[in-house]
């Protein structure tokens, strides 16, 4: 496949949708897969979580919550988090994180709509 550039989250639509990426797949290869994905150990305890926040946050709190969560808590595993948050500010802040690695930072625009804090963490065995 192509690499396509990236940057801040902007790309052309019209380069990464409707592509039938999979349209050649035969069906029993689709079977395969989707037959070793449900066999998979633990497969059953990966769950996602929706937190929602109306409130602004402040980052420093924010961060040292999630630090905690996401690498002191030795009973769940947390894959990925992805969220908007609302810091007070006309500016939304992202949060990302992937296994071990941490991103927040401001996004380019402003808030459409009303401000909120918004996170989507999944892993397994979450509480």
């Amino acid at each position: 496949g192509e690499c396509l550039p990236l940057c801040d989250g902007e790309i052309d639509l019209n380069q990464i949708l409707n592509l039938d990426s999979f349209g050649n797949l035969q069906r029993d290869t689709i079977k395969d897969i989707e037959q070793v994905a449900n066999e998979r150990e633990g497969h059953n305890q990966i769950t996602s979580v929706c937190l929602v926040h109306e409130n602004p946050m402040d980052k420093q709190l924010l961060l040292r919550w999630f630090s905690q969560l996401v690498w002191e808590d030795e009973e769940s595993e947390y894959f990925r988090t992805r969220g908007v948050i609302h810091v007070g500010n006309d500016i939304p802040f992202v949060l990302q994180q992937l296994n071990e690695m941490l991103d927040f930072a401001p996004m380019k625009d402003p808030w459409h709509g009303s401000p909120s804090s918004k996170l989507v963490i999944t892993g397994r065995n979450l509480k």
